[in-house]
This record gives C-alpha cells, sequence and structure tokens, in this order.
C-alpha cells in the first residue's frame, strides 16, 4: 500500500491505480464523462419529425436535452432511450446542495 497519488493522505493499491477510493471514484466519473462526450451520435437533420416513430409533429415536438425531437408519446426519457443519465444528475446536484451536517457530541455533565 502506497499514498494516494492526489496527496490526499488516504491509501491506494494497485487496483484503483494507487488512488484511494475516493479519488479514484472521482476519476472514474471524470473518464465516464469525456467518454460519452467523445461518443459520436447521429444527428437529427428533419426535426419535424419524431425521432423515435418518425410521426410529423410540426410545432409541438419537443426537445430534448439529448437534442433529439420527440412526438408527445416519447417526450419522457424512459420513453425514448436518452443517453442522458437524469437520474445521476439529480442525485450529484442533492450531494452538492445538501451537504451532510452533524452536530457536536454533547459532553456529560457530571
Amino acid at each position: 500500500m502506497s499514498k494516494c497519488i492526489n496527496n490526499c493522505g488516504f491509501f491506494g493499491g494497485l487496483e484503483t491505480r494507487n488512488y484511494c477510493s475516493k479519488c479514484f471514484a472521482e476519476l472514474d466519473i471524470n473518464l465516464r464523462t469525456e467518454d460519452e462526450l467523445t461518443e459520436k451520435y447521429p444527428v437529427q437533420t428533419n426535426t419535424e419529425r419524431c425521432w423515435d416513430c418518425n410521426k410529423k409533429v410540426g410545432l409541438t415536438g419537443l426537445k430534448c436535452s439529448c437534442g433529439y425531437v420527440f412526438c408527445s408519446k416519447h417526450r419522457f426519457p424512459e420513453n425514448h432511450k436518452c443517453r442522458i443519465d437524469y437520474k445521476e444528475i439529480g442525485r450529484s446536484q442533492l450531494i452538492k446542495n445538501n451537504p451532510i451536517i452533524t452536530s457536536e457530541k454533547l459532553r456529560k455533565i457530571e
């Protein structure tokens, strides 16, 4: 066991590339987001039609965060197999905005 490469004070191992578990998890998340950004997805050229069912949507088409236009049936991420993980985004926002608050231990009255 050696110290973490990020000098956070914890120990790292070979299976985590000499990072501690916390730093390795952060590194893993960053690598995953970079890989997702480099993936190539087809571009929707006809925004008058739903990307999933090719139904004409006209002015009622709803554009998702993934960049495609969908009809009212496929507007939700679960219905069109969206590549954006909204649950993970929500969880990370909750963790960031709601830190864990702990109180100091009470002293015993003797």
